[in-house]
């Protein structure tokens, strides 16, 4: 496509600041930093369905998943709490302090209630 000139014209855009990161977003231990993210499917029997997913950025295991018929944004932090209860024994006060979350900025997750005091990091 760039051999032949036919390459989408390019946006110069803005600059935005200094980098958010160095490059990586692996860390060197686990349960330091999970992402979240949703998807769409269909199904033969329920129709359209939501899914959303947790993954560790220590080894990009799939620390949760939940499917939903509705993306709301209390279904899109379904797995996290489930994977809280899961991973750390309980589901209490502080009890996951440190864990960061990303996410992207779908309306899913725009107000989504932190209701177990988790640090995260939009």
């Amino acid at each position: 496509m760039r051999e032949n000139n036919l390459m989408a014209p390019q946006r110069a855009g803005n600059r935005h600041g200094p980098k958010a990161h160095d490059g990586t977003i692996t860390t060197d231990v686990p349960n330091e930093v999970w992402r979240t993210d949703m998807t769409a499917t269909v199904t033969t029997k329920e129709g359209k369905a939501a899914v959303f997913v947790a993954v560790d950025h220590f080894n990009a295991e799939c620390v949760g998943i939940h499917a939903s018929k509705s993306p709301t944004r209390f279904e899109a932090l379904e797995p996290i709490r489930r994977d809280i209860r899961e991973y750390y024994r309980g589901f209490v006060e502080d009890i996951a302090k440190g864990l960061k979350i990303r996410h992207d900025h779908g309306s899913q997750y725009m107000i989504c209630p932190m209701n177990f005091r988790m640090r995260s990091s939009f």
